[in-house]
C-alpha cells in the first residue's frame, strides 16, 4: 500500500514524463521559429525557418520555464478534457516563440520593445499595446516580459519602431472561429 500523496506523486511523475516527450520538441521548434521571426523584424531580411538556434538560451528556457510549466501541467493534469491539451499546446508554443524573440532582440542589441497587435486583438492586448515603447527586459503592464498575456495570444513583442503584422497573426484563426461558434450554440 502507498499513501494518497505518494500515489499522486507517482502519477504526476508519469504525466510529467509523457508531457516532457511532447513539449520539448514543440518548444525547440517554436523557439527556432520565434528567433527567426524576430531576426526578420530586426534585420528586415526574410526569415530562414530552417535555421537552428538550439544553444544555451534554448536549454535555459527549457530548464527554467519549461520545467516550471511541465510541473504545473503534471500537477493539474488535463482534467479529461481535449480542449485543455490544445490550450496547453497554444500557450507553450507562444511562450517559446516570444521568449526566443526577446533573446534574439538581446543578441541584436535591441534596447526597447512594444507589443505588436494581431488584427483582431482583444481589449487586454490593446491595453498592453498602449504601454508604448518600454525597456526590453521590463514587464508589460499585464505582466511578463514576453508579452503573452492570455491563452492563444498571437500578439508579439517587437523592437521599438517596428510596425508589422505579427508573424503568427493568422495562425489558428479558423479554429478560434469554430470554437467561438460552438460556444455560442
Amino acid at each position: 500500500f502507498v499513501s494518497n500523496g505518494t500515489l499522486r506523486d507517482l502519477i504526476s511523475d508519469e504525466v510529467r514524463d509523457v508531457f516532457s516527450e511532447a513539449l520539448k520538441p514543440l518548444w525547440t521548434h517554436a523557439w527556432n521559429l520565434g528567433y527567426e521571426s524576430a531576426k526578420s523584424l530586426v534585420t528586415g531580411q526574410p526569415a530562414d525557418f530552417t535555421a537552428k538556434h538550439e544553444g544555451e538560451h534554448l536549454q535555459g528556457f527549457i530548464g527554467t520555464e519549461g520545467e516550471h510549466w511541465l510541473s504545473q501541467v503534471a500537477r493539474t493534469g488535463l482534467g479529461n478534457n481535449s480542449a485543455r491539451s490544445e490550450m496547453i499546446a497554444w500557450t507553450e508554443v507562444g511562450r517559446a516563440v516570444n521568449s526566443a524573440a526577446i533573446q534574439c532582440y538581446r543578441d541584436s542589441g535591441v534596447t526597447h520593445k512594444h507589443l505588436l497587435l494581431s488584427p483582431d486583438a482583444c481589449d487586454l492586448c490593446k491595453d498592453v499595446a498602449e504601454d508604448g515603447d518600454i525597456p526590453l527586459d521590463a514587464p508589460f503592464s499585464a505582466g511578463g516580459v514576453i508579452g503573452q498575456v492570455h491563452v492563444r495570444d498571437r500578439c508579439v513583442p517587437a523592437p521599438s519602431g517596428v510596425i508589422a503584422e505579427p508573424p503568427m497573426a493568422d495562425l489558428g484563426k479558423n479554429r478560434l472561429a469554430e470554437v467561438a461558434h460552438a460556444a455560442s450554440q
